[in-house]
């Protein structure tokens, strides 16, 4: 979930994050482990997707990874940020949406812009333009502000409203990564989509869909065989205009339809082959939110301390990122556990103080 190829781009609602670690095994209300288990293994993608980003400007075989992953990645956490969101009051929904989502927005656009400035410059947003990764948590607070509204068409009207919309802000060049408008628009349709099949598919949350390894690894590999061969994945991350595009043979408007759609079909089929029990992958998913917003500083510092020319071979450098990936995403939930936990008992101690 990173910018475009200069910034190349990502997680959930935040409703999610609110469920208990007391009882991992057990499925809490309006949730499945699925879902969870499906953003654990996302959380780990997006990492090594953003540590390999530094090879793909001059290596093919980093830039075909890297264009498998983004293929469906976002559209998945989008999705999943549909599936588990519900209609509440107007009132409730904005309240929820400050809190959690504008809040935490507030918080690390100063944390990242003394970091970014200093580290990463091109990474530096603007006073309107979320830093870097921060687009997610602007766009997850746009897509459950307008979900009420949607949410009350049938999916034949909505989605392929969403969708018309998407394609047509494409030709407005002032919507672009000001407010994340882009990729909120690009993306919503993802999101809609997450709650009417969370809504209208029996056993989503239970049954094993092993087809599904077949025809997501077929989407991948064709996105991945883009990138090998050097095409312009740009519009994979729906951050900006057609305008900002060289003007090819194929319509940038028929190149977005066809991402939404080959991205929304793999997020599904990569949702459909997530685990169903619980696990270390469990505790991940729900901890993706702020393991999301952590991550990126491990990033930029790695980024800083070693590149794919320090490597013998290109794989050898990918697999390395890999261990990176899975060893920081664990390590940043180990700390959230240990804040939550620490914050647990802290309140616990102030209640009991109190009824003392």
């Amino acid at each position: 979930m990173s910018e475009d190829r200069l910034a190349r781009p990502g997680l959930q609602s935040t409703d999610a994050q609110s469920a208990s670690l007391a009882h991992p095994g057990k499925p809490d209300t309006g949730r499945t482990l699925r879902y969870d288990n499906a953003k654990g293994m996302l959380i780990l993608l997006v990492i090594w997707g953003h540590l390999i980003e530094v090879a793909t400007f001059s290596d093919r075989i980093a830039s075909a990874v890297y264009a498998g992953i983004y293929l469906f990645h976002i559209p998945a956490f989008a999705m999943i940020s549909g599936m588990v969101a519900r209609p509440a009051p107007a009132g409730t929904t904005l309240d929820r949406i400050a809190r959690s989502l504008l809040f935490p927005l507030v918080i690390y656009q100063l944390a990242y812009w003394p970091f970014l400035a200093k580290l990463a410059p091109e990474r530096v947003g603007g006073l309107l333009t979320p830093h870097w990764i921060l687009w997610f948590l602007a766009s997850l607070a746009a897509w459950r502000a307008m979900f009420p509204l949607f949410a009350r068409l049938q999916p034949a009207v909505s989605i392929p409203l969403a969708i018309i919309i998407a394609l047509a802000a494409g030709y407005v060049d002032g919507v672009d990564r000001t407010l994340s408008l882009s990729r909120t628009l690009v993306f919503f349709p993802a999101f809609l989509s997450g709650y009417w099949i969370a809504k209208s598919v029996p056993g989503i949350g239970t049954r094993t869909f092993v087809w599904a390894a077949g025809p997501l690894l077929l989407l991948a590999g064709m996105a991945s065989f883009a990138g090998y061969a050097g095409w312009d994945l740009s519009l994979l991350y729906g951050s900006s205009p057609y305008a900002a595009f060289a003007q090819g043979q194929v319509p940038a408007a028929l190149i977005r339809v066809a991402t939404i759609t080959s991205g929304g079909l793999a997020a599904v089929l990569f949702i459909l082959l997530a685990p169903v029990g619980p696990g270390l992958l469990t505790r991940l998913g729900r901890a993706t939110l702020p393991i999301y917003l952590m991550h990126g500083f491990v990033v930029v510092i790695f980024w800083k301390l070693t590149s794919v020319e320090d490597f013998a071979s290109t794989p050898a450098f990918l697999a390395f990122c890999g261990c990176i990936a899975v060893i920081s995403g664990i390590g940043l939930l180990f700390a959230v556990e240990a804040w939550r936990s620490v914050r647990r008992r802290t309140l616990n101690a102030s209640g009991s103080a109190g009824r003392a």
